[in-house]
């Protein structure tokens, strides 16, 4: 283990499981939404949060430097994790990946700083008391959780995707199943089918001005109703077959909704 000497970091980890386990278990599972916190970049003034990731899968991996498992997945996490996808400009479909290597190391700086040395860690942020530990915690460390950061997407934003708690070789690749799962909405796509066509325009239309909606009910800025800012978002991607993140100017959705109010008023004649 380089520098490290197995025998002490083994008797460390003993302590250390004795002090974590008193931290209890969060109350998180796959599906729920992550909280957000923020805590300090390691040693430094400066803070980082969570939710600055907006638009990237982010990975927590909260450490202790006297961590066995610890020291595996960190040298595993940033080649084949951090730096895998730093190098193909993200997972399957383009997505930004980040790992946010958490330390949980109170008053281990020296050992702490030659552990983030020995494994080249991208970004790395001090949690000694706890503020983000404490409400994704199992007791233990190594402690992970893979969160979708994207807006538009197949899971809902912030949404948990795994969790995990210890570590052995090789298990990056399961990281990789849930990291490659991560689909960026296509902005119109209602059906799912990667098309923008008639069929989104037939659901977008047969949910007009219902509220307590869902994208897949047409409702693509997800402000819980379908309106005129909805067919103006479908309209400006009309045809398209991809993923899409531009969002179309006023005066594309005021003349398409105008269209859709249209139709609405033709609805309600039909129905007297």
């Amino acid at each position: 283990m380089r520098r490290w000497h197995l025998s002490v970091v083994s008797v460390m980890g003993i302590v250390l499981a004795v002090m974590l386990a008193g931290v209890g278990e969060a109350q998180l599972s796959p599906g729920d939404q992550a909280p957000n916190f923020t805590v300090y970049l390691h040693d430094s003034a400066q803070t980082v949060s969570l939710y600055d990731y907006t638009g990237e899968i982010v990975v927590l991996d909260f450490f202790h430097c006297y961590c066995g498992p610890c020291h595996v997945a960190s040298s595993e996490f940033e080649p084949h994790i951090q730096q895998y996808y730093d190098q193909r400009g993200g997972n399957a479909a383009g997505v930004p990946v980040q790992v946010m290597s958490i330390s949980v190391s109170y008053q281990q700086d020296d050992y702490t700083d030659q552990y983030i040395s020995d494994y080249g860690l991208d970004l790395v942020l001090d949690d000694f008391y706890w503020a983000a530990y404490s409400q994704y915690s199992s007791g233990y460390v190594p402690q992970f959780a893979i969160i979708n950061g994207v807006q538009q997407s197949n899971y809902d934003p912030w949404e948990v995707l795994y969790m995990q708690t210890g570590y052995d070789y090789g298990y990056y690749l399961t990281f990789r199943d849930y990291i490659d799962q991560v689909v960026p909405s296509l902005l119109g796509d209602a059906n799912g089918d990667r098309k923008v066509n008639d069929l989104d325009a037939s659901i977008l239309g047969a949910n007009w001005m219902h509220t307590g909606v869902e994208w897949a009910d047409g409702d693509f800025n997800r402000d819980n109703v379908v309106n005129d800012k909805d067919a103006a978002i479908l309209a400006a991607h009309w045809g398209e077959t991809g993923p899409s993140s531009s969002v179309p100017d006023p005066a594309t959705w005021v003349l398409v909704a105008s269209g859709f109010l249209v139709l609405a008023a033709r609805r309600r004649l039909a129905g007297r």
